[in-house]
């Protein structure tokens, strides 16, 4: 299990390197760091967030009506 958590992770920061600062320091684990601080902010502003996931969750359960419908042909 935590091996899978290491490569999930590891996963993350490979899509998001573009976004990361890495910091190496010999002898340490690096340190990493959202790379521009309007980027950081955008991760704080609890109203995104909210709104993202009031628009998620319809989304969803649409999804999990249709693949319903498609598996078993009824409502």
């Amino acid at each position: 299990m935590a091996g899978e958590i290491l490569l999930t992770v590891q996963g993350i920061l490979d899509e998001w390197s573009q976004f990361i600062r890495i910091q190496r320091k010999p002898g340490e684990k690096p340190l990493y760091s959202i790379y521009h601080k309007s980027f950081n902010n955008f991760f704080y502003r609890q109203n995104i967030v909210e709104e993202v996931e009031s628009l998620v969750a319809p989304i969803q359960e649409q999804i999990a009506d249709q693949s319903w419908k498609m598996l078993y042909g009824q409502d």
